[in-house]
């Protein structure tokens, strides 16, 4: 025992004394030999994940602002194993890969379809990827997806070129922290969805090889952008089903998640704006012979921010006023509805309808199988009252 303690004195000391000039501590690496990673997307196909990283480089510019951001590079690699695949994507790369900057993981349609557990897994165990980066859905490939991405401007901020779509219920957020819910047995939850739409009308020069200019020649193609609607539906780690913006805002009213949205309301030959959107909801569960009833309360309030002349002139304020709140309460009304009979057909309860019965029938709730739990889920009765309370404000024209 002295022997060893004597050991390790002697070891002690001669790090002691050689002093800290002696511990070589790494080098910080320098921002102009790394890539920075903001979007990362994950396919699954033939057994094979596919693994696509949106990648930037970061170098002197010369100038006062040392930052010249280029832009984003796509990369991507197969293999069995996830963890192999980035391995072959580092690999292939001749500047380091840093993961710490990803905000946005993207799922493709067949890795939803077959169970997400094991990316989400991967993602969430590494410690080199971000935890707080934002995960979506998409329908297709998302290594094609993050291709038209990166070809947009701020390509890398997709939430903030949304904000709008998230304040007013058509979409809802889900971090890697958060995604961890979904990993649990018999979970049911939702994952927003990005979609790629084509602009007819925004055209832009056709890319032409051979070095003569698309701009000379006219020839155009239709423009692509992404927004962020609707939400993919998940049960025990696989995608069962969609819901549409229109879901997707009934899913958000029942959470009492919309807080200061807008809403454009068309009538026959006028518009109404709304604005400071808020939508409260009560959900009431039960047992009803033998069938399982939900009873929903809405409640929607907000302000009018624009009216056309037209309308004014037809109705006078007042009048626009009663029609708004008419046409509000019956649209929200059918979202709620709309949300609640997906969750009926895909026997998923990612609304959280159980969770509601189970506090005020403890005992009752825990005597119900998981099959009998799917089965009230299918047979659902639903009952949904939906009232609008909108004020004028200042904006209104008379």
């Amino acid at each position: 025992m002295k022997k060893l303690i004597i050991a390790i004195l002697i070891v002690l000391a001669g790090f002691l004394g050689g002093g800290c000039a002696t511990l070589a501590l790494p080098k910080p690496l320098m921002i102009e030999k790394m890539e920075i990673c903001n979007l990362c997307g994950v396919d699954f196909e033939a057994g094979k994940y596919t693994l696509c990283l949106g990648l930037k480089k970061v170098g002197s510019s010369g100038s006062e602002d040392k930052k010249a951001v280029a832009s984003i590079e796509v990369a991507t690699a197969t293999h069995s194993n996830l963890g192999d695949a980035l391995g072959q994507v580092v690999a292939s790369r001749s500047l380091s890969v840093y993961l710490g900057d990803v905000e946005t993981i993207i799922f493709g349609s067949t890795l939803l379809e077959q169970g997400i557990d094991k990316a989400l897994d991967f993602f969430l165990r590494s410690e080199k990827v971000n935890q707080f980066a934002k995960i979506y859905a998409v329908q297709g490939k998302a290594s094609e997806t993050i291709q038209k991405i990166s070809e947009q401007p701020d390509s890398d901020n997709i939430q903030k070129k949304s904000e709008m779509d998230l304040e007013s219920g058509y979409t809802t957020s889900l971090t890697m922290i958060d995604s961890i819910k979904l990993l649990a047995p018999q979970s049911s939850g939702v994952v927003p969805m990005i979609l790629m739409q084509t602009d007819q009308e925004g055209k832009e020069p056709k890319d032409t090889s051979g070095g003569e200019s698309a701009s000379g020649s006219g020839d155009t193609q239709p423009k692509t952008n992404f927004v962020l609607q609707g939400l993919a539906i998940v049960k025990d780690k696989k995608q069962v089903g969609v819901l549409d913006k229109q879901g997707a805002r009934g899913y958000n009213a029942l959470k009492n998640s919309i807080h200061d949205g807008t809403m454009g309301i068309e009538f026959e030959d006028y518009q109404v704006g709304v604005d400071n959107l808020s939508v409260q909801s009560k959900t009431k569960v039960d047992i009803e012979n033998g069938k399982f009833v939900t009873q929903v309360s809405s409640k929607q309030s907000g302000n009018l921010s624009f009216v056309t002349d037209s309308a004014v002139q037809r109705l006078g304020v007042l009048g626009v006023e009663t029609q708004v709140e008419q046409k509000i309460g019956a649209d929200i009304q059918q979202d709620i509805l709309v949300c609640l009979h997906q969750v009926a057909s895909t026997k998923a309860d990612f609304v959280g309808l159980l969770d509601k019965y189970k506090v005020c029938h403890k005992e009752s709730y825990q005597k119900i199988t998981a099959e009998q739990k799917e089965q009230l889920l299918s047979q659902m009765e639903c009952k949904v009252q939906s009232n609008a309370d909108i004020k004028r404000a200042h904006q209104v024209r008379e």
